[in-house]
Protein backbone atom coordinates (compact mmCIF):
# COMPACT_ATOMS: atom_id res chain seq x y z
CA UNK A 1 0.00 0.00 0.00
CA UNK A 2 1.11 3.58 -0.51
CA UNK A 3 0.75 5.57 1.58
CA UNK A 4 1.63 8.93 3.01
CA UNK A 5 0.54 9.77 6.46
CA UNK A 6 0.98 13.34 8.68
CA UNK A 7 -0.04 12.69 12.04
CA UNK A 8 -0.64 16.01 14.03
CA UNK A 9 -0.24 14.18 17.40
CA UNK A 10 3.37 15.21 18.25
CA UNK A 11 2.52 19.02 17.12
CA UNK A 12 0.71 22.28 18.62
CA UNK A 13 -2.51 20.47 19.84
CA UNK A 14 -2.24 22.57 22.96
CA UNK A 15 -3.41 25.74 20.32
CA UNK A 16 -6.64 24.23 19.57
CA UNK A 17 -9.64 26.42 20.34
CA UNK A 18 -12.63 23.86 19.19
CA UNK A 19 -13.60 20.87 20.57
CA UNK A 20 -12.71 18.36 17.44
CA UNK A 21 -9.07 17.38 16.71
CA UNK A 22 -7.70 16.23 13.45
CA UNK A 23 -5.64 13.45 14.76
CA UNK A 24 -4.35 12.16 11.08
CA UNK A 25 -5.06 13.20 7.78
CA UNK A 26 -3.80 10.00 5.09
CA UNK A 27 -3.42 10.00 1.75
CA UNK A 28 -3.02 6.42 0.78
CA UNK A 29 -3.84 4.25 -2.67
CA UNK A 30 -4.72 0.09 -2.04
CA UNK A 31 -2.17 -1.65 -3.72
CA UNK A 32 -1.94 -5.22 -4.25
CA UNK A 33 -0.16 -5.67 -1.05
CA UNK A 34 -2.63 -4.00 1.29
CA UNK A 35 -4.51 -6.81 3.53
CA UNK A 36 -7.79 -5.47 4.31
CA UNK A 37 -8.93 -6.76 7.72
CA UNK A 38 -11.83 -4.93 10.36
CA UNK A 39 -10.79 -2.51 12.42
CA UNK A 40 -12.16 0.30 14.46
CA UNK A 41 -10.97 3.53 16.02
CA UNK A 42 -11.57 5.44 19.31
CA UNK A 43 -12.27 8.30 16.70
CA UNK A 44 -14.75 9.03 13.88
CA UNK A 45 -12.67 8.90 10.35
CA UNK A 46 -14.01 11.10 6.99
CA UNK A 47 -13.08 8.84 4.01
CA UNK A 48 -13.01 10.20 0.59
CA UNK A 49 -12.17 8.46 -2.47
CA UNK A 50 -10.48 10.14 -4.99
CA UNK A 51 -10.13 7.52 -7.49
CA UNK A 52 -11.03 3.72 -8.49
CA UNK A 53 -13.20 1.96 -7.01
CA UNK A 54 -13.95 -0.52 -4.22
CA UNK A 55 -15.95 -1.90 -1.41
CA UNK A 56 -16.42 -0.24 2.04
CA UNK A 57 -17.25 -2.59 4.43
CA UNK A 58 -18.93 -2.40 8.40
CA UNK A 59 -21.79 -3.65 10.31
CA UNK A 60 -22.18 -6.59 8.36
CA UNK A 61 -22.79 -4.15 5.03
CA UNK A 62 -20.79 -4.06 2.05
CA UNK A 63 -21.05 -0.71 -0.27
CA UNK A 64 -19.63 -0.15 -3.35
CA UNK A 65 -17.54 3.15 -3.27
CA UNK A 66 -16.33 4.85 -5.92
CA UNK A 67 -14.10 8.59 -7.06
CA UNK A 68 -16.09 11.03 -5.38
CA UNK A 69 -17.63 8.86 -2.51
CA UNK A 70 -17.50 9.92 0.95
CA UNK A 71 -18.12 7.72 3.77
CA UNK A 72 -18.71 8.88 7.15
CA UNK A 73 -17.60 6.46 10.24
CA UNK A 74 -18.57 6.84 13.80
CA UNK A 75 -16.01 5.82 16.56
CA UNK A 76 -16.15 2.17 17.28
CA UNK A 77 -17.38 1.58 14.33
CA UNK A 78 -15.32 -1.93 13.21
CA UNK A 79 -14.71 -1.59 9.30
CA UNK A 80 -12.66 -1.66 6.35
CA UNK A 81 -12.19 -1.53 2.43
CA UNK A 82 -10.86 -3.23 -0.75
CA UNK A 83 -10.58 -2.42 -3.99
CA UNK A 84 -12.01 -3.88 -7.07
CA UNK A 85 -11.53 -3.39 -10.75
CA UNK A 86 -9.11 -2.03 -12.85
CA UNK A 87 -8.04 1.37 -10.85
CA UNK A 88 -6.58 1.06 -7.58
CA UNK A 89 -8.59 2.81 -5.40
CA UNK A 90 -7.02 5.93 -3.87
CA UNK A 91 -8.55 7.64 -0.96
CA UNK A 92 -7.93 10.15 1.87
CA UNK A 93 -8.70 9.75 5.71
CA UNK A 94 -9.01 11.84 8.17
CA UNK A 95 -9.48 11.27 11.98
CA UNK A 96 -11.02 12.97 13.71
CA UNK A 97 -11.39 13.01 18.06
CA UNK A 98 -14.46 14.70 19.72
CA UNK A 99 -16.99 14.00 16.73
CA UNK A 100 -20.23 11.82 16.25
CA UNK A 101 -22.01 11.76 13.23
CA UNK A 102 -25.81 11.69 13.56
CA UNK A 103 -27.47 10.39 10.18
CA UNK A 104 -30.98 12.10 10.61
CA UNK A 105 -31.97 9.52 7.95
CA UNK A 106 -31.33 6.58 9.28
CA UNK A 107 -30.04 7.08 13.21
CA UNK A 108 -29.13 3.47 14.03
CA UNK A 109 -26.55 3.98 11.30
CA UNK A 110 -22.94 3.70 12.22
CA UNK A 111 -21.66 5.05 9.16
CA UNK A 112 -22.82 6.53 6.22
CA UNK A 113 -22.00 6.67 2.30
CA UNK A 114 -22.72 9.54 -0.06
CA UNK A 115 -21.96 9.80 -3.50
CA UNK A 116 -20.95 13.82 -3.53
CA UNK A 117 -20.51 12.86 -7.90
CA UNK A 118 -19.79 16.59 -9.01
CA UNK A 119 -19.14 18.26 -5.55
CA UNK A 120 -15.84 16.46 -6.17
CA UNK A 121 -14.45 19.80 -6.82
CA UNK A 122 -15.93 21.47 -3.85
CA UNK A 123 -14.53 19.21 -1.04
CA UNK A 124 -10.87 17.74 -2.89
CA UNK A 125 -9.08 21.01 -2.91
CA UNK A 126 -9.81 20.97 0.82
CA UNK A 127 -8.19 18.32 1.77
CA UNK A 128 -5.16 19.09 -0.65
CA UNK A 129 -4.67 22.20 1.15
CA UNK A 130 -4.83 19.95 4.43
CA UNK A 131 -2.29 17.80 3.47
CA UNK A 132 -0.25 20.58 1.62
CA UNK A 133 -0.09 22.14 5.28
CA UNK A 134 0.64 19.30 7.18
CA UNK A 135 3.14 18.19 5.14
CA UNK A 136 5.43 21.55 5.37
CA UNK A 137 4.54 21.97 9.16
CA UNK A 138 4.78 25.66 8.67
CA UNK A 139 4.22 27.88 12.07
CA UNK A 140 0.02 28.06 12.60
CA UNK A 141 -0.02 24.69 10.47
CA UNK A 142 -2.43 22.38 12.81
CA UNK A 143 -4.59 25.75 13.18
CA UNK A 144 -4.92 26.26 9.80
CA UNK A 145 -6.16 22.66 9.30
CA UNK A 146 -8.92 22.94 11.55
CA UNK A 147 -10.29 25.89 10.02
CA UNK A 148 -10.27 24.21 7.12
CA UNK A 149 -11.75 21.15 8.55
CA UNK A 150 -14.37 23.51 9.79
CA UNK A 151 -14.99 24.62 5.93
CA UNK A 152 -14.79 21.05 5.07
CA UNK A 153 -17.60 20.46 7.17
CA UNK A 154 -19.38 23.42 6.09
CA UNK A 155 -19.45 22.34 2.74
CA UNK A 156 -20.35 18.98 3.00
CA UNK A 157 -23.33 20.00 5.48
CA UNK A 158 -24.51 22.39 2.44
CA UNK A 159 -23.71 19.47 0.09
CA UNK A 160 -25.76 16.71 2.12
CA UNK A 161 -28.12 19.07 3.58
CA UNK A 162 -30.48 17.62 6.69
CA UNK A 163 -29.12 14.02 6.44
CA UNK A 164 -26.26 14.87 8.48
CA UNK A 165 -25.86 16.48 11.78
CA UNK A 166 -22.51 17.20 13.87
Amino acid sequence: MTDIQYSTASFLHSALRSSEQLVYLTSATFGTDWEYTLHSHSFAEVFFVTSGEGIFCANDAEVPIHENSLVLINPGTPHTERSCGPVPLTYTIMGIDNLFFQFLDNVEFRFHAYALEEYGVTVIPIMNLMLEELQNRQQSSLQICQHYLSVFFLKVQRIIGDRLAL
